[in-house]
């Protein structure tokens, strides 16, 4: 197991997670400090709670067959049980619903690439 997060003022592991999920590539914490939301350089999302320390709720984002990494996320500022995550992809911002796991709506910004084609970076 790699250790990720710690508690500065107690000192105490908060979260830890296998290597084979990626390198942490963004972190967002709940306005109530109740859970933290990661993303991975391998497309993967995990939600712990901070009160317990343990997992809450895992997930790989796909484009089909390729896999791409989490580049920010964001709590949604109306509703609690939605998370915003910038992903690999053109311009898109994906909203996830954290109890599910599950794609709730995507946003696609201006490009001058056509939409739904993958970025080659």
């Amino acid at each position: 197991m790699t250790k990720v997060g710690w508690i500065m003022y107690t000192y105490c592991l908060l979260f830890t997670f296998e290597p084979s999920k990626g390198l942490l590539t963004a972190m967002t914490v709940d306005p109530h400090q109740c859970w933290v939301a990661t993303g991975t350089s391998r497309g993967y999302h995990l939600i712990w709670d901070m009160r317990f320390h343990l997992p809450i709720k895992i997930w790989q984002y796909t484009d089909g067959n390729l896999v791409g990494p989490v580049y920010s996320m964001s709590p949604h500022p109306r509703l609690p049980h939605i998370l915003m995550a910038a992903e690999e992809g053109n311009n898109e911002v994906t909203m996830w619903n954290m109890e599910t796991g599950m794609k709730k709506q995507m946003l696609w910004g201006v490009s001058q690439a056509p939409p739904f084609q993958r970025s080659t970076k």
